[in-house]
């Protein structure tokens, strides 16, 4: 996760986390440019959903807005549920 910028709490810091994530839509993912010098590995799907999953869990968020969905019913749908959310999509 050290890639990513780490919240700091100060006591003048909101009650309420939200996080907004464009996770990149999976029929997008392949032949962007911007990706090219990732690891083919990691743009798989079975691959990016345990790290998207990791991610939302690190994030510790009291709301999640997701942009770029797809695999709602079978995966979002579900891991927000085991993590306590309720999700609309």
């Amino acid at each position: 996760m050290s890639e990513f910028a780490q919240p700091t709490t100060t006591p003048s810091s909101p009650d309420m986390r939200v996080v907004t994530w464009n996770v990149l839509a999976d029929c997008y993912v392949h032949g962007q440019t911007v990706l090219e010098n990732t690891d083919f590995h990691c743009r798989t799907w079975p691959v990016r959903s345990v790290m998207i999953e990791k991610c939302l869990q690190a994030f510790d968020a009291d709301v999640v807005c997701l942009q770029e969905v797809d695999h709602f019913e079978s995966f979002y749908r579900p891991t927000l549920k085991a993590m306590g959310y309720k999700s609309l999509y």
